[in-house]
């Protein structure tokens, strides 16, 4: 079974599509078992989970993964927005409303290092990592 979590992105063929606008998705029960997922992606998803339920969303998430199984996590990269706020190729105004969408605070902004590194703990093998623009991903698979 393959999952896509999606904010505003096009929903793909043969995967369960999921609109995080519209639908809870820390908590992935109602759709697949644990070690039930061959793949899950997360486009953007993870900006709004609340900073302080991130750590219990993607431990969630990460069960449901079948070892050998891929996670595919794009977010919002504050270290990004920030270098390019810092070499005067985005305004303040462009970097507070990538950060909170116009209305503070609703999305939390991760860096694609914390991200690894919460991966990596959990014993997942980092497979790819790549910063673009203003967000990262980070693709790894569970042992």
């Amino acid at each position: 079974m393959k999952i896509q979590l999606i904010t505003n992105q096009e929903e793909l063929n043969g995967y369960i599509n999921i609109n995080a606008l519209q639908e809870d998705v820390s908590n992935l029960d109602k759709h697949v078992m644990d070690t039930e997922c061959t793949e899950l992606i997360t486009n953007n998803t993870i900006n709004y989970i609340p900073p302080n339920q991130i750590t219990q969303v993607l431990n969630h998430w990460i069960s449901k993964l079948r070892h050998g199984a891929t996670i595919s996590i794009s977010s919002l990269d504050i270290y990004q927005v920030c270098r390019s706020h810092y070499n005067m190729s985005l305004n303040t105004s462009d970097v507070i409303n990538l950060i909170y969408g116009g209305t503070p605070p609703k999305i939390s902004v991760l860096s694609m290092k914390d991200l690894s590194d919460f991966l990596t703990q959990r014993k997942l093998k980092i497979l790819k990592k790549r910063a673009t623009n203003y967000e990262s991903v980070i693709i790894a698979r569970r042992p």
